[in-house]
């Protein structure tokens, strides 16, 4: 399970999508992950975004206590 966090005043300009693609490929290049998790609250439009353009795929329609479980595999 992973997540990119930045300051309010770098949001919007596409450096959470760069950075996590950079940490995917990381994790799949470097060590021996098979699945990558991610939780984002259920609210949070603009973080699901940027897993959806990271590669990463909504497991299901049911949320976890408020958040949604995206993954890449």
């Amino acid at each position: 399970m992973t997540d990119v966090k930045l300051l309010p005043q770098h949001w919007g300009k596409g450096y959470g999508t760069e950075s996590m693609k950079i940490v995917v490929n990381y994790l799949f290049t470097k060590t021996q992950t098979d699945i990558v998790l991610v939780p984002p609250h259920k609210d949070n439009i603009a973080a699901s975004k940027v897993y959806e353009k990271s590669g990463f795929h909504r497991t299901s329609g049911v949320a976890w206590h408020n958040h949604l479980i995206y993954e890449i595999i």
